[in-house]
């Protein structure tokens, strides 16, 4: 109790997982959990070593109890390969201890009618092996946000097979998406 208290537990990171995609490009895809009740990252920058290289450095944050994928989408390489490394550096930690009475005003986000769509149902298999995604998101907090980064991963059973990003520009209080 002291520990978290004064300082920050460290993150927790799981295992970096490499996705191939097609020819010679990969995504990377690694959950990263922050077990403090009342410490967030405000910010932090992150990057991938791969065996033939690195990836561009990001910044993201990570708020209390809250666990995160961070990706790494087309990474182009002419060399196959099955691990990858992250590195987290520029950690700026703020304190919060009342964190669970300001999540429920600030970060309210409603995800329901999740489904994949297989490219065969779209009749796209033929000219191109594309499926989707859909789902409606609304944001139920008293907040306009500039930017809201939306992670969607795609899992067969407990497995992750797929991973994009979608990017929602200008989502405003009470506003709902499909």
């Amino acid at each position: 109790y002291l520990q978290e208290k004064n300082n920050p537990l460290p993150l927790e990171i799981g295992e970096a997982m490499v996705l191939k995609t097609k020819i010679n490009k990969f995504d990377i895809v690694v959950e990263v959990r922050n077990p403090n009740q009342g410490w967030y990252l405000a910010s932090f920058d992150y990057r991938f070593l791969l065996g033939n290289g690195q990836t561009g450095t990001r910044t993201s944050f990570l708020l209390p109890n809250e666990d995160r994928h961070l990706v790494e989408l087309n990474w182009t390489s002419q060399n196959n390969f099955s691990d990858a490394q992250i590195v987290l550096e520029n950690l700026k930690w703020q304190k919060q201890p009342d964190f669970e009475n300001l999540k429920v005003k600030v970060w309210k986000f409603a995800i329901d009618n999740a489904d994949f769509v297989p490219a065969q149902k779209l009749g796209l298999a033929q000219e191109l092996a594309v499926s989707q995604v859909k789902f409606n998101i609304a944001n139920q907090s008293a907040y306009n946000f500039s930017r809201v980064n939306v992670v969607v991963l795609l899992f067969r059973g407990s497995q992750i097979v797929g991973a994009t990003t979608n990017a929602l520009d200008e989502f405003q209080s009470e506003e709902a998406r499909e």
